[in-house]
């Protein structure tokens, strides 16, 4: 299996009537007359074809007022899916590490279509020029959170899990003649090393998507709250989240995000390592698992973007990683 993918467009464009539809009912929500103004901002998920219409709500005067998805016609429930998700995971994760999910302003259906008006967020990739000093202050922030998810979240595997959840993913992947050598190597490495028993796997929640567009910061909260800890921060899109998740592969999506890298990298690597009691090499087992999983649940993302971002996955935890021993 290589993922399906959809031979039509993205459904990037929103009919006058759903527009309308959604319009009258987020204007009874608010209780005022709002006006939808369609976003088209090309993001990496632009040329899915099940990404959500996106829409900038505004009030009298322009004022902008909410974020809203609108679920596509290929998946009309991914929103309020998404959204049920998210308020799982809220409670896994209790009010400290659960106040980077967002509560929706309002939520609903129209033209069979699920539909969320979301807070404003500021994205921290909008400005390049302020991105590099963004990066800067945001990078404890978020590592610190990941770092305190794993350790919350982690639990162990049950042995008659282990073949669904870890073989099959890493056979999977070591099967593909698309993918690199090095993948498929390092599928076949982890496989060798889950039958030894030389590595004993651990679930954390893992968010899957966890690139820089997903990283928002709230406009309601001082700035001043937001170094050194995590209240401005917001974490979206949690759709292809999943609670008994792998380790490891979000973190090397917020290494490469970030630009955190070098030691910086190998810090943050061996802090995970220590949570979930492995090595580096384990490491390198965690994300080829993880990968193996992305690689069976691809959807409508197309093949080709998978085995482009596995590969710059592995190639930047063997990069910045410590050097891997043979235990």
């Amino acid at each position: 299996m290589t993922g399906h993918t959809s031979d039509s467009p993205p459904d990037q464009t929103s009919p006058p009537a759903l527009t309308d539809a959604l319009t009258q009912s987020l204007s009874a929500r608010f209780n005022c007359p709002l006006t939808l103004e369609p976003l088209q901002t090309i993001t990496p998920q632009t040329d899915v074809a099940d990404a959500s219409l996106k829409f900038l709500a505004r009030a009298r005067q322009g004022r902008p007022v909410a974020f809203v998805l609108c679920a596509s016609a290929v998946s009309p429930g991914s929103v309020s899916r998404s959204l049920a998700r998210m308020l799982e995971i809220q409670q896994l994760l209790g009010p400290d590490l659960g106040r980077v999910i967002l509560q929706p302003l309002a939520q609903g259906t129209v033209c069979d279509r699920s539909f969320a008006a979301m807070p404003l967020c500021q994205n921290v990739a909008d400005f390049r020029p302020y991105w590099y000093l963004q990066r800067l202050s945001l990078r404890p922030a978020i590592l610190c959170w990941l770092r305190k998810v794993t350790a919350h979240t982690l639990a162990p595997v049950p042995t008659d899990q282990l073949t669904n959840r870890f073989i099959h993913p890493l056979e999977h992947l070591s099967s593909l003649t698309q993918i690199s050598p090095a993948l498929r190597q390092a599928a076949a490495d982890a496989l060798s090393r889950l039958h030894a028993g030389s590595w004993q796997p651990r679930y954390v929640l893992a968010h899957n998507d966890l690139w820089a567009g997903n990283i928002l910061l709230r406009k309601s909260v001082a700035p001043s709250c937001f170094i050194g800890g995590y209240p401005r921060l917001a974490v979206i899109d949690w759709g292809a989240a999943v609670v008994q998740g792998y380790a490891i592969y979000d973190l090397v999506r917020l290494g490469m995000a970030l630009n955190c890298k070098g030691y910086r990298f190998q810090r943050q690597l061996r802090a995970h390592c220590r949570i979930l009691e492995c090595n580096a090499r384990d490491a390198q087992s965690y994300l080829a698992t993880a990968l193996g999983h992305l690689s069976l649940n691809l959807g409508h993302v197309p093949f080709d973007r998978f085995q482009s971002l596995a590969h710059d996955c592995l190639a930047w935890l063997q990069r910045y990683s410590p050097p891997l021993t043979h235990t």
